[in-house]
């Protein structure tokens, strides 16, 4: 019996290494998240925080070196406070959609053999809606949007744990500052991002 019981831990301890192994020799990994963007102090009143979801590919290499893929689609709460010359409404209790395309790169600083500390810097582009009034003939209101697009840069830390696992390999906690020329309601566009995850080999 004591002889099964030690050839049942060395099985699991070399599954376990082989499975470590695994994920630490994969280069790519496939990265998803749920959290929230908070727009600057400026964009409170316009922009509200809602539930953002970003994805992307995560490329390494042996020296704990990294670039990150990452497409964000989020729906911000949206109020207008300033009335064009060509509308007489103002647009309140509306959505807006916020698409971010970035590219960035940086360094995992491994704390111990299960966690580690990632820190990093990049940009992309970056589209915006407002949601608008139009009077169509009839007296009917319609509301349509105007989008902007630009460039934007960010920086951020990951504070990540290895589970040992192949369904979830890594979970993460993301913290990140972004801020874009665009501007909304005569606002620079900016704020923090907030994200919980997972990373998995591919």
């Amino acid at each position: 019996m004591k002889k099964q019981i030690i050839i049942a831990f060395c099985l699991l301890f070399i599954t376990k290494e082989n499975v470590t192994h695994a994920q630490d020799s994969s280069k790519v990994f496939f990265t998803t998240g749920i959290g929230y963007l908070s727009p600057n102090t400026q964009l409170n009143r316009v922009l509200r925080s809602s539930v953002a979801l970003n994805s992307g590919i995560e490329l390494t290499t042996k020296k704990n070196l990294f670039l990150h893929l990452t497409l964000d689609v989020n729906t911000l709460k949206y109020n207008q406070h300033i009335r064009e010359s060509e509308s007489a409404y103002l647009v309140r209790n509306s959505n807006s959609p916020l698409v971010m395309l970035a590219a960035s790169a940086g360094k995992n600083i491994r704390l111990n053999s299960r966690w580690f500390l990632s820190a990093y810097i990049g940009g992309g582009y970056i589209n915006i809606g407002e949601p608008r009034a139009a009077i169509e003939t009839g007296n009917i209101v319609k509301q349509t949007l105007t989008r902007s697009g630009n460039i934007f840069g960010k920086a951020g830390s990951k504070l990540k744990f290895n589970t040992n696992t192949k369904i979830l390999h890594v979970i993460y906690l993301d913290v990140n500052w972004w801020t874009s020329p665009i501007k909304v309601q005569n606002a620079s566009v900016s704020g923090f991002g907030f994200f919980i995850g997972s990373r998995m080999p591919m």
